[in-house]
């Protein structure tokens, strides 16, 4: 069954992937990024919670339907988005 906390996700979920994918996130902890500013997103303005996940990211698998999940690629290139 379909619920209205899956239609608000999955629209959360298109509205997030247009403003993540192919972008490269900025961690608050990480170096400076040596790319284009346009192409910068900073952490510190995800919804909390998020989480970043890296090819090599070790996570839990709790499913939380509020999580954005944002996987990278090892440059913090944003490849695509979930919720979970």
């Amino acid at each position: 069954m379909f619920s209205e906390m899956d239609a608000d996700n999955n629209a959360n979920l298109e509205m997030w992937s247009s403003k993540l994918v192919g972008k490269y996130i900025q961690t608050s902890s990480g170096p400076q990024l040596n790319v284009n500013s346009a192409l910068v997103f900073h952490e510190s303005d995800l919804p909390q919670p998020y989480r970043i996940l890296k090819p090599d990211s070790i996570a839990t698998m709790d499913f939380r339907t509020d999580r954005l999940n944002v996987n990278t690629d090892g440059s913090y290139q944003v490849k695509f988005v979930t919720y979970g």
